[in-house]
């Protein structure tokens, strides 16, 4: 099973996007800053906001591409950032994933303390912080690639968990920005997973695009 998870930068109808996610060829996709029409033909898809006028809003998209997964989605709370929990049948494995857009807006300087979001993000989602758990998305959290000035460690609240971060097979700078090149996409996989997972990251990719790098994980 194959999950690509890609901030897309506002919405995904650029040929050259459409074009680039085909042939990474995933079962399932998770888009950030998707737009409400993006593969709106998909029968097995959920989108998210928190803006009030969907027509004009992005939100968090995710997509079954492959229909023979058995999938079902999990009810969101939309107090906390846009987090999509669904649980994917896979090898005769039931599978938890989260699907993360931590958005910038909402999320800058709210990670830290008991009262972060994303402590009360784990706390809600508890069940979902299992060895048999994926949490993979923009988390707009991580070092400054060149100077390693880090903004807070978003990844120290997992470590009381049967879950581990992925490291890329591929580039670790996968936003760019005007400031620098930043590690803010994550992957985190629950114990009884890390063997048969390889995270990598599209290697030769093209900025003007996105300003976020592709995240593709492999599960055998």
């Amino acid at each position: 099973m194959r999950i690509l998870s890609w901030n897309c930068l506002k919405g995904a109808k650029k040929k050259e996007k459409l074009d680039l996610i085909e042939s990474l060829k995933p079962d399932i996709l998770i888009m950030p800053e998707a737009k409400l029409s993006d593969y709106s033909e998909t029968k097995q898809r959920s989108w998210q906001t928190y803006k009030p006028d969907e027509s004009k809003a992005l939100g968090l998209g995710v997509y079954i591409f492959n229909e023979q997964l058995e999938v079902s989605f999990e009810l969101v709370n939309h107090d906390l950032e846009i987090f999509q929990p669904l649980k994917v049948k896979f090898k005769d494995t039931s599978v938890n994933i989260m699907a993360v857009w931590a958005s910038n807006k909402r999320s800058m300087g709210k990670y830290k303390g008991k009262n972060g979001v994303i402590h009360k993000v784990l706390e809600h989602y508890s069940g979902f912080l299992n060895s048999k758990s994926i949490w993979i998305g923009d988390f707009n959290n991580g070092p400054e690639i060149k100077s390693g000035k880090a903004w807070p460690p978003v990844m120290d609240v997992f470590s009381a968990t049967d879950m581990k971060k992925l490291s890329y097979d591929g580039p670790r700078h996968t936003h760019k920005h005007n400031s620098g090149t930043f590690e803010i996409d994550h992957c985190i996989v629950g114990n009884d997973l890390l063997d048969n997972t390889i995270l990598t990251t599209v290697k030769d990719f093209n900025f003007q695009l996105s300003d976020h790098r592709p995240l593709i994980l492999d599960l055998n």
